[in-house]
This record gives structure tokens, C-alpha cells and sequence, in this order.
């Protein structure tokens, strides 16, 4: 065996190396044969002491939690990533929405700016056709009186001599000649007459006459026009005829015929004012209507008053305007009545603290309650929206 060996060995190995080959043989057989397990349990015990080494499947376990733990990192990171995309995207979107938001002022800044000019020239339109039409009904008035302003300065020019004391004595001879408080103007003219001849003679008369006779014709018209609409159409067609109207016989009032006659006085205001509320004093006692304090007449007293003085022309054109209830598209004007002139003069007067509806007795009842001494007269006449004989003066508080 020992020779089948080498010679094995001796064919299988290089000669070279065959020398150290058979030592290793030599020591190879000599080593002592490894005895077999004679038990399962001598096998577990000496596999038991053989090192713990990792098998695949733990190696795959371990590989498979890493690479469960770096995809679950992998998808936290992309989970982070995209709520950061969101974020941006959100704010993105915000800024976006807020610069796309509408502006109503800056979208339509053209619109506005367009609509504040056309409103200012809409106003300033409106405005100058207010006053146009103002101006308008002014120029008619002027244009339709009739005395001129001119001609009434001729008149007081012309009757220099005509004072107040004359003038106050012609008064006290219409009140003995006329008891009633009414006369006609042709009657009316034949008692100045007779008076200013008895006072300075034979040459003392009314010079320019005619304009007094304009003014006087045409309030006899207009009493007959009243008289129509009091009575009614079917006497109104008879009274206007022209056989029908007598204009030298027709009945006024005194205080109308002062008025008249005032226009030739040469004197100033205070005498004017003096001398026509001692003619509606006259004319309450004539008629038995001073049912008031003395020295002091009624709303309607006043009213007729500055109706005698507008229809003979003694009251500014300006002043007679009163705006309508008329206000778009433009400002309506018309030509005041006198009720509406002293409405209107009160309301200035008591913007003024210079009257007083309770004190004067008013006390929200009819015109008649209310008192005015010849004071609060002189103040009515003065007032910017009266404006008798042009004298517009507001503060008048201490007047004599």
C-alpha cells in the first residue's frame, strides 16, 4: 500500500517536488485518524463549540430592515420635499390671488376721474343757468316797471318843497275829507291840490305830474283785477269792459294813495317809513279793525303795505325773486308776493335776533295775532329781501 501510494503521489506530483511530497505523505499517515461521533448528541455538542457565524437569511434580514429603513427615510424625505412644494405653491398661489384680486378704485381710476370732471361741469352748467335765469327775471321786472329809477329820483328832484311836514299835512286833510279810508284818485288829487296852494300859494303844486298819473292808472287796474277774481269770471267780464271802468271814479284806499304819493317826497327814510304806518294806523281806526295795542298794526297790514309799495315800483327788482320748489335740473326763480316777501324778511330778521314770534304775540296763530310796531316795520322795509326805496340794511337795530 505504502508503494501504490508514492507511486500515486509520484505521478500526481512534479518531480521537483517529490522529495518533500513523500515527508508530507510520511506526516500526513502518521497523524491519528479522526474517531466518528458515536451519538447525535456528541455531534451537538461539538458543533456547539464551533463560533457562531451569520447565515444568509439573517444576512437578508439585515439587509432588508436597512433598506426598509432608508426607503422609509427616502419617503419622509420626499413626504418633507413635497409639503415644501406645497408650501411654495400655496404661496404662490396667495401672492398671485392678492395681485389678481380686483381694485375698484385703481381698475377704474380713469372712470371716476372722467365722472368728477363731468360732475363739476354739470354744477358749474347748472349754476350758470340758475343765474342766467335769475338775471332773466330781474331784466323783466326792470323792463316792465313802470317808473323808471331815474325818473323817481326826478320826481323827489322836481318836488323838493314837498317835505314831510306837507306831506303830513295833506294826509290830515284826506282823513277829514275822506272818513271812509277809500277815495278816488281824481278826488284824491283836488285835496293835495287844495292843500299845497293853502300852505305856499297859488305855484306850489306836483311837478311831473304824469308819472304819478302812470302809476296811479295802473293801480287802479290792478284793484279792478282783484276785485274780478274776489267776485268772479261773470263779473270780471263786466267790471273789465271799457265802459265799465272809470278809472278817475274807482274807489282805493288811502294808504295805496300815500304810497303813490310818497314817490314825490324829499325827505329820507325814517320820514317814509314814519308817514305810511301812521296811514295803516289811520286806516285800522277808520275801519274799526284796531283790535291790537296801540301804536301797533297787523301781519296784514304790513303785507298790504309792501304790495302797495311793489306795485308802485318802490321795492329793488333783485329783491322780489324767491327761488321755487323747482331745483333740478336747474334752480327756478319768480317774481314774490308780498306774503312771501315778509315771510321771507322775518326769517332774516330772526337770523338776526331782531324779532320774535312769541313776543310779538304770534305764537304759531293766523297773521293778525302778530303785532309790529313801527320798529319792527322799518325793519321789514330794510330787510335785503323787502329792500324798500334800495335801502338793504340788515343790522338795524337801533333805528329812530
Amino acid at each position: 500500500q505504502l508503494q501504490q501510494l508514492q507511486l500515486h503521489q509520484s505521478s500526481a506530483t512534479p518531480l521537483r517536488f517529490r522529495s518533500s511530497s513523500s515527508c508530507h505523505v510520511v506526516s500526513v499517515l502518521s497523524r491519528p485518524k479522526p474517531t466518528t461521533p458515536t451519538s447525535i448528541s456528541h455531534i451537538n455538542t461539538s458543533t456547539s463549540s464551533i463560533p457562531p457565524t451569520l447565515t444568509s437569511s439573517a444576512i437578508a434580514a439585515r439587509f432588508s430592515t436597512a433598506s426598509a429603513s432608508s426607503q422609509s427615510s427616502d419617503r419622509g424625505g420626499d413626504r418633507n420635499n413635497n409639503d415644501n412644494d406645497g408650501n411654495k405653491q400655496k404661496k404662490k398661489k396667495s401672492s398671485s390671488s392678492a395681485a389678481d384680486e380686483p381694485n375698484i378704485f385703481l381698475d377704474n381710476i380713469g372712470k371716476i376721474f372722467l365722472g368728477a370732471i363731468g360732475a363739476i361741469v354739470l354744477m358749474l352748467v347748472r349754476s350758470s343757468r340758475a343765474t342766467s335765469d335769475r338775471t332773466a327775471l330781474r331784466d323783466y321786472i326792470e323792463n316792465h316797471a313802470l317808473l323808471d329809477p331815474l325818473e323817481i329820483d326826478d320826481l323827489r328832484v322836481a318836488n323838493s318843497l314837498l317835505t314831510a311836514e306837507v306831506f303830513q299835512c295833506i294826509m290830515q286833510d284826506c282823513y277829514n275829507a275822506f272818513p271812509s279810508g277809500r277815495a278816488s284818485y281824481e278826488d284824491f288829487v283836488s285835496v293835495v291840490m287844495t292843500t299845497m296852494k293853502r300852505l305856499k300859494g297859488e305855484a306850489f303844486t306836483v311837478q311831473l305830474g304824469h308819472l304819478i298819473d302812470r302809476v296811479a292808472i295802473a293801480a287802479i287796474e290792478r284793484e279792478v283785477e282783484l276785485e274780478s277774481e274776489i267776485v268772479g269770471e261773470g263779473a270780471a267780464t263786466s267790471a273789465g269792459s271799457p265802459e265799465h271802468i272809470d278809472s278817475a271814479k274807482k274807489q282805493l284806499p288811502l294808504p295805496l294813495l300815500f304810497a303813490i304819493l310818497s314817490l314825490t317826497l324829499n325827505g329820507d327814510v325814517s320820514d317814509r317809513v314814519r308817514l305810511l304806518f301812521e296811514g295803516m294806523e289811520h286806516d285800522n281806526s277808520a275801519s274799526g279793525r284796531s283790535g291790537g295795542a296801540e301804536g301797533t298794526v297787523s301781519e296784514a297790514d304790513i303785507i298790504k303795505m309792501v304790495d302797495y309799495l311793489q306795485r308802485t315800483c318802490q321795492l329793488v327788482p333783485d329783491a322780489q325773486i324767491v327761488q321755487t320748489e323747482t331745483k333740478y335740473p336747474v334752480q327756478g326763480y319768480r317774481r314774490g308776493t308780498p306774503a312771501e316777501l315778509v315771510g321771507c324778511a322775518k326769517k332774516l330778521m330772526a337770523d338776526d335776533g331782531l324779532w320774535d314770534e312769541e313776543r310779538k304775540g304770534g305764537g304759531g296763530g293766523s297773521g293778525d295775532d302778530v303785532r309790529y310796531d313801527i320798529s319792527d316795520f322799518h325793519r321789514v322795509l330794510r330787510t335785503k329781501q323787502v329792500c324798500a326805496w334800495g335801502e338793504c340794511y340788515r343790522k338795524t337795530k337801533n333805528l329812530e
